[in-house]
């Protein structure tokens, strides 16, 4: 029986791929960070292995895949992007050089696949569909961590011709988000009634339902293609947070309290985040199952499902 090792597997991405693993009865191995925090793995906890190991102890990694040897990884540990007082050279020896730990391990041992993550902020601010095959200009340290992983996960799978490949995920959101981004924040603020600060109606991303994502790395791991190693994992639809708001108020049919503070774009905020998928369609045969509406349901129904609100009660199970 195949093994799957994931990394990261505590984290919001991770805690979901985890699930679609085992729906398919996979062996699934997680690795996480020493004293990982395992909230998101609690209802899952007896059916996977749970593996605690600093990624950037090379010689504990090595033991570790050598022991396990896993059959397919995907490769989701990394400092977040606002890693507030960790510096630069932690968030390299996290995201790139523990990148080249494993995947050294890997090559050791052999595998079918390897599957590391990067992130569409490695584009930086194109006029244009987010397109593979353009120019990486990353704006931040964290993507500019990710880029680098990326060119090196490439190199390695061209010169030794292995099955590595860089899943690119645009705006996740669904079951287990950070409580502080938008959308948790949201659905929060409208199940307890209550006024929702937001910064800006014009930010914009290509929104995708984490489960979209969990089965887009599981079509690259089935299908491990020749021709590329880079896919977009997006919807190939932008929307505004202003969009967002709307297409949340007409599911639960009321006007939520938005206080907008307007504030001025960060740095690093993109003005396009439409993926083009093409690639991913074409390849992999994969597009993603849901829109903003119905994901944002489903989304909700969880939420839901948690505090047993009020304000909420779905006819039927999204």
């Amino acid at each position: 029986m195949k093994k799957y090792l994931i990394t990261g597997g505590n984290g919001f991405i991770g805690a979901n791929l985890v699930r679609v693993l085992l729906e398919k009865n996979k062996k699934v191995l997680v690795l996480t960070e020493p004293e990982p925090d395992l909230w998101r793995l609690e209802s899952v906890r007896d059916q996977i292995g749970i593996i605690e190991c600093n990624i950037t102890d090379q010689q504990k990694v090595t033991q570790i895949v050598c022991a396990i040897k896993p059959d397919v990884i995907f490769h989701l540990a990394a400092l977040g992007v606002k890693p507030a007082n960790d510096g630069i050279k932690k968030l390299f020896d996290v995201n790139f050089f523990g990148t080249v730990n494993l995947l050294e391990a890997c090559k050791n041992v052999g595998f079918d696949c390897f599957i590391a993550t990067g992130t569409a902020s490695e584009y930086g601010n194109k006029q244009e569909l987010l397109k593979e095959s353009l120019m990486l200009e990353p704006q931040d340290d964290y993507s500019i961590s990710k880029a680098a992983t990326t060119l090196y996960c490439q190199k390695e799978a061209k010169l030794h011709k292995l099955p590595i490949y860089i899943a690119r995920p645009f705006c996740a959101y669904g079951n287990f988000e950070p409580s502080h981004r938008l959308i948790p924040t949201i659905i929060n603020g409208y199940l307890k009634n209550k006024p929702i600060s937001l910064s800006s109606p014009n930010n914009i991303r290509d929104f995708i339902y984490v489960k979209d994502i969990a089965s887009g790395y599981l079509a690259i791991a089935e299908k491990r293609p020749h021709q590329e190693t880079i896919f977009n994992i997006g919807t190939g639809t932008q929307h505004t947070t202003q969009q967002v708001v709307e297409t949340f108020e007409k599911i639960v049919k009321t006007k939520l309290d938005i206080r907008w503070n307007k504030s001025q774009p960060r740095p690093w905020e993109l003005g396009n985040w439409q993926a083009n998928i093409q690639q991913a369609k074409d390849i992999l045969g994969w597009a993603p199952a849901h829109t903003l509406k119905s994901g944002l349901e489903k989304t909700l129904y969880t939420f839901y499902q948690k505090t047993k609100s009020v304000r909420y009660e779905p006819r039927s199970t999204p």
